[in-house]
């Protein structure tokens, strides 16, 4: 556990059937690394040196995880990662062996959705660009004056405890 974050194989997890993922609403990311250390990764603005690849939000972890460990591993249905890894043929980079995942569970699906937004905007602001596998991010999700669209674009919250735990780690550690 690093800065409060524990970051779980997402290999390990399917094996035992993600029964240590929770059932409740909350946030994830997705990270490349080996041998439990992060890979670093080049971005626009400097190098995200917690392998970052993918940040998304859930109504039920457990089951959003499954759907995500189904689109690593090529199915296109269930989750948005699936088309991209096999669009983009990620696989021939990145295995699903070196995939970890970490969570918070949050008291609503609209706090997970909220803090979702938070960590892709600021990961954006700091890199320039989305995480890597975050393609089908609605830009107009964050609403920048001038730049929103009324009614389906989100005020961007303060980050809670967690985003702003990735966050003091990525500054501390960028070139």
């Amino acid at each position: 556990m690093a800065n409060g974050v524990t970051w779980h194989r997402l290999e390990d997890l399917a094996a035992k059937n993600f029964q240590e993922v929770p059932n409740g609403p909350g946030i994830y990311f997705v990270r490349w690394s080996k041998g439990g250390e992060a890979i670093p990764i080049n971005r626009l603005s400097g190098c995200d040196n917690n392998g970052i690849l993918y940040i998304g939000s859930a109504k039920n972890l457990r089951r959003r995880v499954k759907q995500l460990w189904k689109g690593v591993n090529g199915d296109v249905r269930g989750h948005t990662i699936g088309k991209t890894i096999k669009f983009c043929t990620v696989s021939e980079v990145i295995k699903p062996s070196k995939l970890e995942a970490s969570w918070e569970v949050l008291e609503s699906y609209t706090s997970a959705k909220a803090q979702e937004v938070s960590a892709i905007y600021t990961y954006s602001r700091k890199y320039k660009e989305p995480p890597p596998l975050n393609l089908e991010i609605g830009r107009e999700r964050c609403m920048i004056l001038g730049l929103g669209k009324l009614g389906r674009s989100l005020l961007t919250p303060e980050s809670d405890e967690y985003v702003r735990c990735y966050k003091v780690r990525s500054l501390s550690r960028s070139i």
